[in-house]
């Protein structure tokens, strides 16, 4: 499996959300950190899933709802192709059940977006600072 950690190279970013004020939100805060690459923005499941396979990001920064399906789609594909990407889930529906059903799908990060949203963005801007330090 592939680390994140990569010589020399930026973190790989996917941000699949179907919001765009929330997609322009991160975009923006991801872009005063260094060594980040966005390689996508997934406004649906058929999307994202399509670029995760386009882009082999290092992080997928996803939702749980979308207009097609939902997050939970995203990472059964993850593992089914056996992607190495960490997902990190960032959503309103930050319920017991959908944090238990992520991390039981592999999303090793589950943030709610009305109280955590910064630290999902500082958990990206840890890895991204991880990298560089390697380099």
């Amino acid at each position: 499996m592939k680390s994140v950690i990569r010589e020399g190279l930026a973190v790989k970013v996917l941000i699949a959300e179907d919001a765009v004020h929330v997609r322009r939100r991160i975009l923006k805060m991801l872009s005063t950190i260094k060594n980040i690459d966005i390689v996508g923005e997934g406004n649906n499941v058929t999307e994202s899933i399509h670029l995760l396979k386009k882009t082999e990001p290092d992080i997928v920064l996803l939702d749980i709802r979308f207009p097609d399906g939902n997050g939970f789609d995203i990472l059964r594909e993850m593992n089914r192709m056996d992607i190495s990407s960490i997902p990190i889930v960032l959503t309103n529906h930050a319920s017991q059940q959908f944090r238990k059903k992520c991390n039981q799908l592999g999303a090793k990060y589950f943030f709610d977006k009305s109280t955590e949203f910064e630290k999902a963005i500082h958990l990206i801007e840890q890895y991204s600072a991880t990298s560089e330090e390697i380099r």
